[in-house]
């Protein structure tokens, strides 16, 4: 018979137990995140924006009438335009701006958005659709099967389609022959020159580095890359092209992320 009571250690179990569970659920939902490998808060992309800053974030993507993402792309649109040049831009010319993804995917609504709000300062705007893998721009407004981008590689004589929006648009082209991988640099940086004599903005949707193989070709012959993220998209290939964003445009670029978390810190800004 022991001459002493025995301890209580039901309490020190007890806290033993839940400290002990608190640490594996976290060390569990960590494992997850990591093993996820897709960006679910701005967060996750801090070995990008050192080098691509987030000039516009959103909650959600573009809808029809849709005020608030007016708004943000306006922000968006002064921002571009007050990044610091690392070259000076040809002062006969105007400027080249490239939109598109770095995961898959595309971003028309986005491209669409900014060439409108560029033009309602006053500005000669051009919209290009130069993603020949997904012609996302040509479909929205039934311009398929519309002279445009490639048949302008092809030295054939296009005039722009004027929108209601106050912006001009150049859809992908009807020519079968030049798609994506079938073009030179030389040809695009000339078209492209010659385009930005004749106009204040060009913006170039190029739709993804995933998806199409020229899209490196075009970033070399532009100005600016506004880099368009969401949640859900792979980190590995953003981290890897986000090098590609900074290096091949004059003045590198910047990110655009959107369906983003209300509690996400990038829509404060």
């Amino acid at each position: 018979v022991p001459e002493e009571p025995t301890e209580d250690r039901a309490k020190m179990l007890a806290l033993g137990g839940l400290t002990g569970g608190s640490f594996l659920a976290t060390l569990v939902v960590m494992a997850l995140g990591a093993g996820n490998g897709r960006m679910r808060f701005s967060e996750d992309l801090w070995n990008v924006t050192y080098l691509l800053p987030v000039l516009g974030a959103v909650e959600r993507r573009a809808k029809t009438g849709d005020v608030e993402y007016r708004r943000k792309v306006t922000r968006l649109r002064n921002r571009i335009k007050l990044v610091p040049a690392r070259t000076p831009k040809p002062s006969v010319r105007g400027q080249l701006l490239a939109v598109g993804r770095l995961d898959v995917g595309g971003t028309p609504d986005l491209a669409r958005y900014l060439a409108e709000s560029f033009s309602a300062t006053r500005m000669r705007v051009l919209l290009v659709d130069a993603d020949l893998v997904h012609r996302g721009l040509s479909g929205t407004f039934g311009m398929e099967n519309a002279a445009g981008w490639s048949d302008l590689l092809c030295d054939v004589s296009v005039d722009p389609v004027e929108m209601e929006d106050g912006y001009w648009l150049l859809p992908a082209g009807r020519q079968g022959a030049v798609g994506d991988g079938s073009v030179s640099l030389s040809d695009i940086r000339s078209t492209l020159t010659e385009l930005a004599t004749s106009w204040d903005v060009v913006v170039v949707h190029f739709g993804s580095l995933a998806d199409a193989i020229d899209a490196e070709l075009i970033l070399n012959a532009t100005d600016f890359c506004l880099a368009h993220v969401a949640r859900g998209d792979r980190l590995a290939p953003i981290c890897a092209r986000a090098q590609l964003v900074d290096r091949l445009p004059r003045n590198g670029g910047g990110l655009w992320l959107d369906t983003l978390r209300k509690s996400d810190t990038a829509l404060a800004g």
